[in-house]
């Protein structure tokens, strides 16, 4: 399954790579000009290439689901994605337009640092996902230019965003917040969150891990930190990589064939063979990798050792998780500080981690070493957060400022709205051929 997945996606990022080139002759071309300025070609291509390897990627994944034929974008096709793109610019530098008359300044080299520093956080942190799925670092890179996310889009993404917060921020609005909107706006938001929430756990180990005030806590939830420890063995995480896919791919398989809903496609002696080829694969796979864990845990254990004596000598978690941890996740607030919030079944993390976690009885415990697909993780049990509904006391400024954050964007796309219909945007598509 991997390795179909690869292919699609090879075809994918090669479709993009012809398209991008298409123009490269062409970058001074005016695709765009509104009241005041245009917009080159060059100046969008790399969202273009974005937005197409984005379209092509979810297209082929789907048509490959369904067993149908690969995906190849009309001419209609591209001029959406075309026109979307070079409206978005032409939209942005009016904003931009905009800025000195609300008295809004463009950001610092030093701002600008930090935005590519999040940009930086926020890609590995995907890579790290997939990594936890035991897909190579290689592969999720890979996987996630299909998807256009790169870090140089993640920053462009981040500085856009970051400007129109400015320029939302500069505009006037009616700050005064009553006690009947603060109550009103509680209830609102604790009222959905635990709609959302209570059914769907995992999703607020996300909200909460991206630093997202949490209104509703399911039960079973806790925070903890984590040392990971990637071995410099190459050679070796490789063989443990391509091991951890192998089983994957066979356990993958396995289910399929097995699942209520499939269809068979072959006659009945075919399909037993298919199955029994499957748990026969799955038990090869399942020994070669636990053999591997011990070969892994033993290229690390001088890092253990000394991981684990300086806890026993009362040395900060914290800054052990600075010296020796290879997650760089966790070294960026909320999770530098909270941990990570996890559910006891959560299905987000490498099992490995989870076990680890659920198997601490006691605030302050730490795990033994354990192996999983992204290396050697010794976790502690930082704190159990209060379930329910959280109280007003606690979550009374994320309130307000949530009430707040409301106005500035409904004045925001009202007035903003009115600016680009007096920019008069024009695409011109035939500039892109």
């Amino acid at each position: 399954m991997l390795h179909m997945i690869k292919r699609a996606m090879a075809f994918v990022l090669a479709f993009a790579c012809l398209f991008t080139c298409a123009f490269a002759e062409n970058g001074n071309n005016v695709v765009a000009t509104y009241n005041g300025g245009e917009v080159l070609l060059s100046e969008i291509e790399a969202a273009l290439e974005s937005e197409l390897n984005m379209l092509l990627s979810t297209m082929n994944i789907y048509r490959q689901m369904t067993g149908g034929e690969m995906y190849t974008p009309t001419e209609d096709d591209y001029n959406k994605v075309r026109e979307t793109i070079a409206t978005a610019q032409a939209r942005f530098e009016i904003l931009l337009s905009k800025m000195p008359e609300l008295g809004v300044s463009d950001f610092t080299e030093e701002e600008k640092a930090s935005l590519k520093k999040e940009a930086e956080n926020y890609y590995l942190e995907n890579i790290y996902a997939y990594m936890q799925q035991g897909i190579s670092m290689e592969d999720a890179a890979y996987y996630l230019a299909t998807q256009g996310l790169t870090v140089e889009m993640l920053y462009d993404n981040f500085y856009r965003s970051a400007i129109q917060e400015k320029v939302t921020a500069a505009l006037e609005i009616d700050e005064t917040v009553t006690d009947e909107d603060i109550q009103a706006k509680y209830e609102q938001l604790t009222s959905n969150y635990e709609k959302n929430y209570a059914k769907a756990p995992t999703q607020v180990e996300t909200s909460a891990n991206s630093g997202n005030t949490v209104y509703f806590m399911p039960e079973n939830m806790r925070y903890v930190k984590h040392i990971v420890i990637i071995s410099e063995n190459e050679a070796l995480v490789s063989e443990y990589n391509t091991a951890i896919q192998k089983l994957m791919a066979y356990e993958s398989e396995y289910a399929t064939v097995t699942a209520a809903t499939y269809q068979p496609k072959y006659d009945a002696i075919v399909e037993k063979a298919i199955k029994e080829e499957c748990l026969e694969n799955i038990d090869i796979w399942e020994a070669k990798v636990e053999d591997l864990k011990e070969r892994y845990l033993e290229s690390v254990r001088d890092e253990i050792d000394q991981i684990l004596s300086a806890i026993e000598n009362g040395e900060s978690f914290d800054h052990l998780i600075e010296t020796y941890s290879d997650d760089p996740g966790s070294k960026v607030e909320p999770v530098k500080s909270n941990g990570y919030l996890v559910y006891e079944n959560s299905a987000i993390w490498d099992e490995a981690f989870i076990e680890a976690a659920k198997a601490l009885d006691n605030v302050g415990d730490v795990s033994e070493p354990a192996v999983g697909t992204l290396g050697v993780y010794i976790v502690k049990y930082e704190s159990q957060p209060q379930s329910g509904k959280a109280g007003l006391d606690d979550v009374k400024e994320a309130v307000i400022q949530s009430v707040l954050s409301e106005r500035r964007s409904n004045n925001f796309a009202s007035l903003a709205e009115a600016w680009f219909a007096e920019g008069n945007i024009q695409v011109n598509l035939d500039a892109f051929k």
